[in-house]
Protein backbone atom coordinates (compact mmCIF):
# COMPACT_ATOMS: atom_id res chain seq x y z
CA UNK A 1 0.00 0.00 0.00
CA UNK A 2 1.29 3.47 -0.84
CA UNK A 3 0.93 4.66 2.78
CA UNK A 4 3.65 2.24 3.82
CA UNK A 5 6.20 4.18 1.73
CA UNK A 6 6.85 7.93 1.70
CA UNK A 7 5.03 8.78 -1.56
CA UNK A 8 2.96 11.74 -0.43
CA UNK A 9 1.82 12.86 -3.90
CA UNK A 10 0.61 9.44 -5.00
CA UNK A 11 -1.00 8.78 -1.65
CA UNK A 12 -3.03 12.00 -1.86
CA UNK A 13 -4.71 10.65 -5.00
CA UNK A 14 -5.32 7.15 -3.67
CA UNK A 15 -6.02 7.72 0.00
CA UNK A 16 -9.59 8.72 0.64
CA UNK A 17 -11.34 6.05 2.69
CA UNK A 18 -9.43 3.00 1.40
CA UNK A 19 -8.91 0.28 4.00
CA UNK A 20 -7.26 -3.13 4.22
CA UNK A 21 -8.77 -6.28 5.76
CA UNK A 22 -8.13 -4.96 9.31
CA UNK A 23 -9.83 -1.64 8.42
CA UNK A 24 -6.48 0.19 8.46
CA UNK A 25 -6.61 3.32 6.33
CA UNK A 26 -3.74 4.81 4.36
CA UNK A 27 -3.44 7.40 7.13
CA UNK A 28 -3.06 4.64 9.74
CA UNK A 29 -0.37 2.93 7.68
CA UNK A 30 1.47 6.24 7.33
CA UNK A 31 1.25 6.70 11.13
CA UNK A 32 2.54 3.16 11.73
CA UNK A 33 5.53 3.88 9.51
CA UNK A 34 6.13 7.43 10.84
CA UNK A 35 5.57 9.16 7.49
CA UNK A 36 4.73 12.66 8.71
CA UNK A 37 4.90 14.25 5.23
CA UNK A 38 2.37 11.79 3.86
CA UNK A 39 0.14 12.41 6.86
CA UNK A 40 0.25 16.18 6.32
CA UNK A 41 -0.91 15.67 2.71
CA UNK A 42 -3.81 13.28 3.39
CA UNK A 43 -4.98 13.94 6.94
CA UNK A 44 -7.67 16.39 5.86
CA UNK A 45 -9.36 13.68 3.77
CA UNK A 46 -8.76 10.55 5.81
CA UNK A 47 -9.05 11.22 9.55
CA UNK A 48 -11.31 9.98 12.32
CA UNK A 49 -11.64 6.39 11.15
CA UNK A 50 -10.99 3.42 13.43
CA UNK A 51 -9.39 0.09 12.59
CA UNK A 52 -10.97 -3.22 13.64
CA UNK A 53 -10.22 -2.28 17.28
CA UNK A 54 -11.42 1.30 16.87
CA UNK A 55 -7.87 2.70 17.00
CA UNK A 56 -7.31 5.87 14.98
CA UNK A 57 -4.13 7.02 13.27
CA UNK A 58 -3.38 9.25 16.29
CA UNK A 59 -3.64 6.28 18.64
CA UNK A 60 -1.29 4.30 16.41
CA UNK A 61 1.16 7.23 16.32
CA UNK A 62 0.97 7.43 20.12
CA UNK A 63 1.81 3.74 20.41
CA UNK A 64 4.69 4.14 17.95
CA UNK A 65 6.04 7.13 19.91
CA UNK A 66 6.79 9.40 16.94
CA UNK A 67 6.28 13.05 17.97
CA UNK A 68 6.45 14.47 14.43
CA UNK A 69 3.73 12.10 13.25
CA UNK A 70 1.70 12.82 16.35
CA UNK A 71 1.87 16.59 15.81
CA UNK A 72 0.55 16.16 12.26
CA UNK A 73 -2.51 14.26 13.56
CA UNK A 74 -3.34 15.74 16.94
CA UNK A 75 -5.66 18.55 15.86
CA UNK A 76 -7.69 16.16 13.72
CA UNK A 77 -8.12 13.18 16.03
CA UNK A 78 -7.63 14.37 19.62
CA UNK A 79 -10.17 13.07 22.10
CA UNK A 80 -11.40 10.15 19.98
CA UNK A 81 -11.80 6.78 21.70
CA UNK A 82 -11.21 3.21 20.57
CA UNK A 83 -13.60 0.29 21.16
CA UNK A 84 -12.45 0.10 24.80
CA UNK A 85 -12.96 3.81 25.48
CA UNK A 86 -9.22 4.59 25.38
CA UNK A 87 -7.76 7.74 23.84
CA UNK A 88 -4.35 8.22 22.22
CA UNK A 89 -3.11 9.50 25.59
CA UNK A 90 -4.05 6.23 27.27
CA UNK A 91 -2.27 4.27 24.51
CA UNK A 92 0.90 6.37 24.93
CA UNK A 93 0.84 6.09 28.72
CA UNK A 94 0.35 2.33 28.65
CA UNK A 95 3.46 1.75 26.53
CA UNK A 96 5.50 4.31 28.46
CA UNK A 97 6.04 6.99 25.80
CA UNK A 98 6.59 9.90 28.19
CA UNK A 99 7.21 12.64 25.59
CA UNK A 100 4.15 11.62 23.60
CA UNK A 101 2.00 11.46 26.74
CA UNK A 102 3.19 14.90 27.85
CA UNK A 103 2.13 16.38 24.51
CA UNK A 104 -1.20 14.55 24.47
CA UNK A 105 -2.10 15.38 28.06
CA UNK A 106 -2.59 19.01 27.00
CA UNK A 107 -5.24 17.92 24.49
CA UNK A 108 -6.84 14.79 25.94
CA UNK A 109 -6.43 14.55 29.70
CA UNK A 110 -10.17 14.48 30.43
CA UNK A 111 -11.42 12.45 27.46
CA UNK A 112 -10.73 8.93 28.78
CA UNK A 113 -11.72 9.56 32.36
CA UNK A 114 -8.22 8.88 33.66
CA UNK A 115 -6.98 10.93 36.61
CA UNK A 116 -3.54 12.47 36.82
CA UNK A 117 -2.35 9.65 39.14
CA UNK A 118 -3.43 7.11 36.51
CA UNK A 119 -1.32 8.77 33.82
CA UNK A 120 1.66 9.32 36.07
CA UNK A 121 1.41 5.76 37.40
CA UNK A 122 1.31 4.31 33.88
CA UNK A 123 4.42 6.35 33.07
CA UNK A 124 5.99 5.25 36.39
CA UNK A 125 6.47 8.77 37.66
CA UNK A 126 6.48 7.63 41.28
CA UNK A 127 7.24 11.11 42.65
CA UNK A 128 4.19 12.61 40.95
CA UNK A 129 1.99 9.69 42.04
CA UNK A 130 3.07 10.15 45.66
CA UNK A 131 2.02 13.82 45.46
CA UNK A 132 -1.46 12.85 44.22
CA UNK A 133 -2.36 10.02 46.62
CA UNK A 134 -5.51 11.90 47.65
CA UNK A 135 -6.94 10.81 44.26
CA UNK A 136 -5.82 7.17 44.61
CA UNK A 137 -9.21 5.44 44.74
CA UNK A 138 -10.71 7.14 41.70
CA UNK A 139 -11.69 4.91 38.80
CA UNK A 140 -11.63 5.34 35.05
CA UNK A 141 -14.62 4.55 32.83
CA UNK A 142 -13.67 0.85 32.88
CA UNK A 143 -13.54 0.77 36.69
CA UNK A 144 -9.76 0.66 36.92
CA UNK A 145 -7.72 2.51 39.55
CA UNK A 146 -4.15 3.79 39.23
CA UNK A 147 -2.94 0.59 40.92
CA UNK A 148 -4.68 -1.63 38.39
CA UNK A 149 -3.31 0.35 35.44
CA UNK A 150 0.18 0.35 36.93
CA UNK A 151 0.14 -3.38 37.74
CA UNK A 152 -1.02 -4.25 34.23
CA UNK A 153 1.93 -2.30 32.83
CA UNK A 154 4.53 -3.86 35.12
CA UNK A 155 5.61 -0.60 36.77
CA UNK A 156 7.27 -2.10 39.87
CA UNK A 157 8.15 0.87 42.09
CA UNK A 158 4.85 2.60 41.48
CA UNK A 159 2.93 -0.63 42.15
CA UNK A 160 4.70 -0.92 45.52
CA UNK A 161 3.74 2.64 46.42
CA UNK A 162 0.11 2.30 45.38
CA UNK A 163 -0.36 -1.11 47.02
CA UNK A 164 0.23 0.55 50.38
CA UNK A 165 -2.67 2.90 49.71
CA UNK A 166 -5.29 1.13 47.59
CA UNK A 167 -4.60 -2.61 47.75
CA UNK A 168 -7.82 -4.57 47.35
CA UNK A 169 -9.96 -1.53 46.55
CA UNK A 170 -11.73 -3.57 43.87
CA UNK A 171 -11.67 -6.91 45.67
CA UNK A 172 -8.61 -7.97 43.68
CA UNK A 173 -5.06 -7.46 44.86
CA UNK A 174 -2.32 -5.84 42.82
CA UNK A 175 -0.75 -9.29 42.47
CA UNK A 176 -3.81 -10.63 40.69
CA UNK A 177 -3.66 -7.77 38.17
CA UNK A 178 0.06 -8.32 37.62
CA UNK A 179 -0.49 -11.93 36.61
CA UNK A 180 -3.81 -11.58 34.80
Amino acid sequence: MAGKEEYAGIVSLLAPHKTDSERNTTLMNAATNSHAKTIEVIVGHDYGFGDSHGRTALMIAAQEGNLETLRALIEYEKGLKDNNGCTALVHAARVGHRDVAKLLIIHEKDAAGWTMPMYTAALEDTDMVSQRLDEKDQRDKQGQTALIITAQNGRGETVKLLMKHENGVSGWTGLIYCVS
